[in-house]
C-alpha cells in the first residue's frame, strides 16, 4: 500500500515536470505536502531517489517547510520496551519494512 503511494507520487512528479513551461521552478506545495507524509514510512534517500529531488532542493524544501515536518510524530527511544526473550540457538528473526529495509536478529 505504501509502495503504491510512493509510485503515485512519482507519477505526479513526472507529470508536473512535463507540464512546466521553462523546465525549472519550485515544487508545488501540494506535491511537497505529499512528500512530507512519506517521511514516516520511507528513508529520505529513497524518497529523493524515487522522486528525483536533488539534495540542494531537498534541503531548501525542508527549511521552507519546518512547520509541516514538525507535525510528523518522531520515534523516541522511550517508546520501546526492552524484552529479554531467550531464543533457541539457530533461530533468526527477520523484520522487513515496507521501504525494503531488513533487520536480522541472530
Amino acid at each position: 500500500m505504501e509502495e503504491n503511494k510512493l509510485a503515485q507520487l512519482k507519477t505526479k512528479f513526472t507529470n508536473w515536470r512535463a507540464s512546466r513551461n521553462q523546465g525549472k521552478g519550485p515544487i508545488p506545495d501540494d506535491l511537497w505536502e505529499e512528500v512530507v507524509h512519506l517521511y514516516e514510512k520511507w528513508p529520505n534517500l529513497k524518497i529523493k531517489k524515487e522522486l528525483k529531488i536533488s539534495s540542494s532542493r531537498w534541503s531548501f524544501l525542508q527549511a521552507k517547510n519546518k512547520k509541516i515536518i514538525k507535525k510528523i510524530p518522531q520515534i523516541h527511544s522511550n517508546n520501546f520496551i526492552k524484552a529479554n526473550i531467550p531464543m533457541p540457538s539457530g533461530i533468526q528473526v527477520i523484520i522487513k519494512f515496507p521501504s525494503g529495509v531488513e533487520v536480522k536478529v541472530i
